[in-house]
């Protein structure tokens, strides 16, 4: 794992770009927004159904660099839009990255791609580029799809609904599945949702919902859950990834969960279950049918697993 979080964000662009090919907008279709310039494109899901997100390690590690500093000046501290999202995350993830990139043990993708789901939010971002309070609905140029955003105050609520009318990229997106996302967002409180889901013949084929919470002290929480009923062959399979992360200066905690509930993710929230830490998010991860298989975090300039 020698990628960084911005290649695997134009990669995951790409893809769900082709995956959007030959969609058509769900219902009357949107007015036309300002022309936008482009924007990486909804990465959906977290990973590919079916798809292990674990792979052998390099032969040849290199050698461990020094952690960047914190670069507080960089790093959004007032959320005006869904993009500051991407930016506060990015920019403590780059503290980081040097620490993750330089583990020896199995490369763990579940530490960078749940920060994909962030890639489509300045497409949003361009319906309404000043601001204002209101609906505007417009084309999200590199999804491929019609969406709307609305502003009441520190509130957004984000989405779009469209149906494939063809066979798009692997088995959970063919011709007459309907892709969702429901979004919201509170700059105020500095918490972001995104929510998305396939359905086939009426019936939820993958679901995923990524939360991002801006904490007091600077640092941020990621909580993400991932489910499919069906493998990367499109043969039956339900699977269910759970995802804690805690990024900030010189931290990088995290717990990785499975579990074999499908689709059907279990009701849970940053919002509601407070500034979850490492052994709280664990609990909760158990708590909620699911199997923790790592944790661990940076200590003493290395990025660790909990024993």
């Amino acid at each position: 794992m020698r990628q960084n979080l911005s290649t695997l964000i134009v990669v995951a662009g790409a893809v769900l770009a082709l995956s959007a090919c030959g969609s058509k907008d769900k219902g009357k279709s949107p007015d036309k927004g300002p022309e936008p310039k482009a924007q990486p494109a909804d990465p959906g899901a977290n990973t590919d159904p079916g798809m292990n997100p674990e792979k052998p390690a390099e032969p040849k590690p290199g050698p461990v660099a020094e952690p960047k500093p914190a670069t507080d000046a960089a790093a959004p501290k007032e959320m005006k839009k869904l993009g500051d999202f991407v930016d506060a995350w990015t920019s403590r993830y780059q503290a980081n990255e040097a620490v993750i990139n330089a583990y020896e043990g199995m490369p763990m993708l579940e530490l960078v791609t749940p920060a994909l789901a962030l890639a489509i939010g300045p497409q949003f971002d361009l319906l309404n580029p000043g601001g204002a309070d209101g609906r505007f609905d417009g084309q999200l140029i590199m999804a491929g799809k019609k969406g709307f955003i609305e502003k009441k105050g520190a509130v957004l609520t984000f989405g779009y609904s469209q149906a494939l009318d063809k066979d798009g990229f692997g088995p959970t997106a063919k011709k007459g599945d309907v892709q969702i996302l429901e979004g919201s967002a509170d700059l105020a409180l500095g918490v972001i949702t995104l929510r998305n889901r396939t359905e086939r013949d009426g019936k939820k084929i993958t679901a995923s919902q990524t939360e991002y919470r801006l904490l007091p002290d600077g640092s941020m929480l990621c909580l993400a859950l991932n489910g499919h009923s069906i493998d990367g062959k499109g043969d039956p399979s339900t699977y269910t990834s759970f995802i804690f992360l805690h990024n900030g200066d010189k931290k990088y905690d995290f717990v990785i969960a499975r579990a074999e509930l499908g689709p059907e993710l279990p009701a849970m929230t940053l919002a509601e279950k407070g500034d979850l830490d490492k052994a709280k998010a664990a609990a909760l991860a158990t708590g909620s049918g699911f199997k923790v298989e790592k944790s661990g975090g940076v200590a003493d300039g290395k990025l660790v697993l909990d024993k």
